[in-house]
């Protein structure tokens, strides 16, 4: 049975460019604000040393060049990743990892 509290989460979405990058990150932030999704500081931060928290990451820019955060749903424990490759703006991934 899918899990009701992260459904909308589960399936990947392709980011082709900035105008893609802000708005799924802002529906993820949305998401982690309300408690749909929680944000797994520690692998983040572990992928890629040195880049912003999710939380402190300014959407107006500038970014690094390449973003990786990591998410799960805290009822199922679905786990996301969302990848970014921001310059050239060649885009990324929000994607489900492990999901039901």
């Amino acid at each position: 049975m899918r899990c009701s509290h992260c459904a909308p989460f589960v399936a990947e979405n392709v980011i082709r460019g900035p105008a893609e990058f802000k708005s799924v990150a802002e529906r993820v932030r949305a998401a982690f604000a309300d408690g749909v999704l929680d944000y797994c500081a520690f692998e983040s931060e572990q992928e890629l040393a040195g880049q912003p928290s999710f939380v402190a990451l300014d959407l107006a820019g500038p970014w690094p060049d390449v973003l990786q955060y990591h998410f799960k749903c805290p009822r199922c424990a679905n786990r996301f990743a969302f990848s970014v490759e921001t310059y050239p703006g060649a885009g990324g991934a929000w994607t489900p990892v492990s999901a039901q």
